[in-house]
């Protein structure tokens, strides 16, 4: 895209919200009430669903041991895609960044790892894509299988590419070991939960006034 298209592009996105929020104006009961059920939904549902598991995810992957292994010259990409699955994003994506921060992996193989690590957490697919969503855990593990398979076809479909002419890291030191405490673990897990759920809301809102503007079907 140019530099008049993207303009173009821009000033039609301004106008498109300018417009929309203009229609949010004249709805105040609808958007309040669809507000409320999001909010509603966030706290009985993703936070439960969630929150837990961020803590942990973000203490684990700050072991040393951990870290460790997803710097290993061999199985280290392996190791990372295994966190990047039990964690999930943004976890497991933030992992990758910091690894290609710290100098241990090529910024090309931290693209192609991030690319197989930003999917949902293990814990997200079975406790509430599976047992909430769908009423039964036995869901969440096909689903589960379902993930898997895909990120093995995407590493197998892209590693040609994204992988060519890989560049040497900086260095194999141990600069890498990161230092991240429990106090740290919950305070931005809960910092990070809140920008979900704030997108969550805002969408959510978005959705309930298109659907309203639009006739059913």
């Amino acid at each position: 895209m140019n530099i008049k298209g993207r303009k173009m592009w821009i000033r039609t996105v301004n106008l498109a919200f300018a417009a929309f929020f203009a229609i949010l104006l004249a709805f105040p009961k609808s958007v309040g009430a669809a507000t409320a059920q999001a909010v509603t939904f966030c706290f009985a549902n993703i936070i439960p669903a969630l929150y837990i598991y961020l803590v942990f995810s973000r203490r684990i992957t700050a072991i040393t041991a951990v870290t460790r292994l997803c710097a290993h010259p061999l199985w280290g990409s392996v190791f990372t895609v295994a966190l990047g699955f039990l964690c999930g994003c943004p976890a497991g994506a933030k992992n990758c960044v910091f690894l290609y921060e710290s100098g241990v992996i090529s910024k090309k193989r931290g693209e192609y790892l991030c690319c197989l690590c930003s999917g949902a957490s293990i814990p997200f697919i079975l406790s509430f894509a599976g047992a909430y969503v769908m009423g039964d855990i036995k869901y969440g593990i096909k689903l589960l299988l379902f993930l898997v398979l895909s990120v093995v076809f995407i590493a197998l479909l892209f590693r040609p590419f994204l992988l060519r002419n890989e560049e040497k890291p900086k260095n194999t030191a141990v600069n890498y070991i990161r230092k991240t405490d429990f106090v740290a673990s919950v305070s931005e897990s809960a910092f990070l939960l809140v920008s979900v759920c704030g997108f969550i809301i805002c969408f959510y809102v978005l959705g309930v006034m298109v659907s309203g503007i639009f006739p059913d079907g």
